[in-house]
């Protein structure tokens, strides 16, 4: 077992699988002693002929993810060790104590009683996932459990350690009353189970969100503060967003719920409910998944955050209408099945970075990233394959399902995960007819593009995922502290046994932030190329020219920067490198005083390189920075207004860019403008998110007023 994903190194995983192992072999362990001793059970005998064994099971179940840690890897096992600690260890002690109550406080079918009751245990936090807006939970016999794979931080933290106490405490309580129940009569027995078993697991229940151990509304009521009721919604967000973001909310918001087909839906609630968090950190520790923006079709809930909700909302506010044909009592699809959960929000939000799936699902087929479409939909093989790769198909497959035979049909395979029951043709005759059809799509792909937003691992083949993970936001927390040195020593640490992405950037931008660019570009140069053909080595390759510019090696800045052009992964890396290339030819003085300056300094140029002429491939730069800058918008607006054009591809991408900002500024008139324009020269495979942007800025401009009147906001 120890050989499963994720387990097969000592830390979090291995813990928790020891920790079910140990408390149930621990609890059957002590009423196999009891009967031996006749009941009767003194010190010298716990001594002698149960702690050594008791032990020996503990020692065992460290030494093996330990042994595979230490000569099956190169992780870390020190954080691990802990884990094991701190989760396995007390879930032993945890399980005899179950099983010492169960022989002693019943006279009979003491084995089931104790099944019955660690089965219960285990199970019980099901109902916080089902009745609070969390999907963590703490479990005296798991410890913690994070709530999505997507989240690979998890840390020992006061909460776990304060939480593991109260268990010991606890659970010794119980071992106390299990000595003491047989002096007394049914009455004492009776209230004793009452009190431990009902009264003290109700009361903790009720006082957990207090004690940030669970989150219920209340919970959030407090951190969110903000509140817009809506026609529709109740969004509460953080008090301190600004007004623009607040409207920006609520038409987004509205938009959406009108815009998603509600075809019979009858179950939908007067009001859904929308949680934006500030931030990532905000949302993982109110609500379990900071790297993830979820909803919850059973409450009707919406979980997203300030910076990502206008990419996300309209997918999450298709998970909520989808539980009008959910048929499982969390109202999912059918045997809860990811493919089919995911496919279908991606069918009605039709867009994946601003692409069609379907132009997505070519591009792997072209590239050798395809996958089969029935093992996709077969139990849980969703999480086997990268995400980008199983959201994309999924999405693609049941949107060419949708368009051929309706969303009627959708809805029905929604409830009953039966494709030959529904279409009269088996999946693997329907998943034919689709490859055909996407093998007919006039679709110009590269294989760079692949790459990049296929060339992921999923997180079962991730090295070291929970102390890497860990090990890095230690490390960002030396960098954002400006310990560079301190950031530097780790960094590197934890590159040299993950070899991640994001220790290599940390190490690189360390060795910058330290002025060492030139053991920077050393380092960079000969480790790049262990990312190529990955998502991460275009980003490399801005990071690598970058540097050879600050160790004014032009030429070689030059050739990377052209590279990646002339492989145009994406608009974003291809502006990018346009641009640097750009500053190259300018001058080389005034590339490395660019590159080396600070963004309100980077912000001044880039206005000025745009004062007579654009630069089309400095726009999305100069709009960016803008934004994160806090810039007056107008200033964007006049330069913008009178100058840019769309004659090409890329003028085409920069008004689209410029679309998306404005909407952001909540200037409509300006967002319509550009987003109209964006709509010449556009490729393909963006051509209906532009048609879709200029719909949702008519439908801002039609009834923005209205909904935001009828809207009541408290901050």
């Amino acid at each position: 077992t120890y050989f499963l994903p994720l387990v097969n190194v000592i830390g979090y995983e291995s813990s928790v699988l020891s920790a079910i192992l140990l408390a149930f072999i621990g609890g059957l362990s002590a009423i196999k002693f009891l009967k031996i001793s006749g009941g009767i059970i003194s010190t010298r005998y716990l001594r002698k002929r149960t702690w050594p064994f008791y032990f020996t099971l503990f020692i065992i179940s460290l030494l093996i993810p330990f042994a595979s840690t230490r000569f099956l890897s190169t992780c870390p096992d020190v954080e691990g060790i802990l884990f094991h600690l701190v989760i396995s260890l007390p879930s032993l002690l945890i399980g005899i104590s179950l099983g010492t109550f169960s022989f002693k406080v019943f006279e009979r079918f003491h084995y089931l009683r104790f099944i019955l009751v660690f089965i219960i245990i285990l199970l019980l936090p099901l109902i916080e996932l089902y009745r609070n807006p969390q999907i963590y939970f703490y479990n005296p016999i798991v410890g913690f459990f994070p709530g999505t794979i997507y989240d690979e931080d998890i840390q020992i933290d006061k909460w776990l350690l304060i939480y593991r106490a109260a268990n010991l405490v606890f659970f010794r309580i119980v071992l106390f009353f299990a000595f003491m129940i047989p002096k007394y009569g049914i009455k004492f027995k009776i209230s004793v189970l009452v009190i431990l078993f009902v009264i003290v697991p109700a009361a903790f229940s009720y006082v957990k969100p207090m004690y940030d151990l669970a989150t219920d509304v209340n919970r959030l009521d407090r951190d969110l503060k903000g509140e817009a009721v809506t026609e529709n919604f109740i969004i509460r967000y953080p008090e301190d967003l600004s007004k623009q973001t607040v409207e920006n909310l609520v038409l987004h918001h509205e938009y959406y719920f009108q815009l998603i087909p509600r075809i019979g839906l009858s179950m939908l609630p007067d009001k859904i409910e929308s949680f934006i968090f500030r931030d990532r950190e905000q949302k993982r520790r109110l609500f379990g998944a900071g790297n993830a923006d979820v909803a919850k079709p059973w409450l009707f809930q919406i979980y997203t955050e300030a910076d990502s909700y206008s990419r996300t909302l309209k997918h999450e506010i298709a998970h909520v209408f989808s539980a009008e044909h959910g048929v499982t009592f969390l109202k999912l699809a059918d045997n809860f099945n990811p493919a089919l959960i995911e496919g279908y929000a991606m069918v009605l939000e039709n867009n994946y970075d601003d692409m069609d799936p379907h132009y997505l699902a070519r591009l792997a087929e072209d590239y050798g990233y395809k996958v089969d479409i029935e093992s996709l939909f077969s139990g849980f093989n969703f999480f086997g394959n990268t995400s980008s790769v199983a959201y994309i198909y999924s999405g693609s497959f049941l949107k060419y399902l949708h368009d051929k035979y309706g969303i009627k049909k959708l809805h029905e395979l929604y409830g009953d995960l039966d494709f030959e029951k529904i279409y009269g043709l088996s999946i693997d005759v329907l998943a034919d007819d689709y490859k055909k059809f996407l093998s007919k799509l006039r679709y110009t792909t590269n294989s760079a593009t692949a790459d990049l937003y296929f060339g992921y691992k999923p997180i079962f083949q991730k090295v070291c995922v929970r102390q890497r993970a860990n090990d890095l936001k230690a490390a960002w927390k030396y960098f954002s502290e400006e310990k560079y040195d301190s950031a530097s020593v780790e960094f590197k640490r934890i590159y040299d046994y993950s070899e991640a992405y994001k220790a290599l950037v940390g190490y690189v931008s360390s060795l910058d932030k330290l002025g060492d660019v030139a053991a920077a570009k050393d380092f960079l140069a000969v480790e790049i190329g262990k990312f190529e053909h990955t998502s991460f080595y275009f980003n490399l390759q801005l990071i690598l020219g970058d540097l050879y510019i600050k160790n004014k090696l032009f030429s070689e800045a030059g050739s990377v920067f052209r590279d990646l052009s002339s492989k145009k992964p994406n608009y974003r890396y291809y502006t990018s490198a346009l641009f640097r290339s750009y500053l190259i030819q300018r001058g080389h003085n005034y590339a490395f005083n660019y590159v080396t300056a600070d963004p309100e300094t980077k912000y001044e140029k880039l206005l000025q390189i745009n004062s007579s002429s654009l630069t089309y491939a400095s726009i999305p730069s100069l709009i960016t920075l803008s934004k994160s800058l806090g810039k007056d918008s107008g200033v964007i607006e006049k330069l913008l207004n009178s100058k840019l054009t769309v004659s090409g591809d890329l003028s085409s991408y920069c008004a689209f860019y410029a679309s998306k900002y404005f909407v952001y500024t909540t200037d409509y008139r300006l967002a319509k403008k550009f987003a109209v324009l964006s709509k010449n020269y556009c490729p393909g495979e963006s051509k209906e998110v532009r048609d879709a942007q200029v719909d949702k800025i008519n439908w801002f401009i039609k009834f923005g007023d209205s909904v935001l009147k009828k809207t009541v906001i408290t901050n």
